[in-house]
């Protein structure tokens, strides 16, 4: 029984509760930081930023923004699309250094 007591202090103990509180508290914040990351590189890739203030604008009543926002998400969708088939159509092979540039 005498390792019992002793786990039950060390657990209970001040020192190891604020020590476990923190180690929670800066493993949320990695969590949540990970998070918003993971967000802004969805919203950078998609047209959801555009989506959610065209969602937000139509709730608010303001339908003039939602208009604005959603040019802006055609607008996005447009150039996203001659941004791939430029890609697609680009030259497969790369460059070759010119005849008078030493290799």
């Amino acid at each position: 029984m005498r390792s019992g007591r002793a786990v039950k202090s060390a657990v209970t103990h001040e020192g190891t509760k604020t020590a476990g509180r923190a180690a929670v508290r800066h493993s949320l914040y990695a969590f949540n930081g990970g998070r918003i990351v993971a967000r802004r590189a969805w919203d950078g890739r998609t047209g959801s930023r555009y989506e959610r203030m065209i969602r937000a604008a139509e709730a608010a009543g303001n339908l003039e923004a939602a208009e604005e926002w959603e040019e802006r998400l055609q607008r996005f969708r447009a150039a996203r699309h001659h941004r791939r088939m430029d890609l697609l159509h680009s030259p497969s092979t790369p460059p070759r250094a010119s005849p008078s540039v030493p290799a």
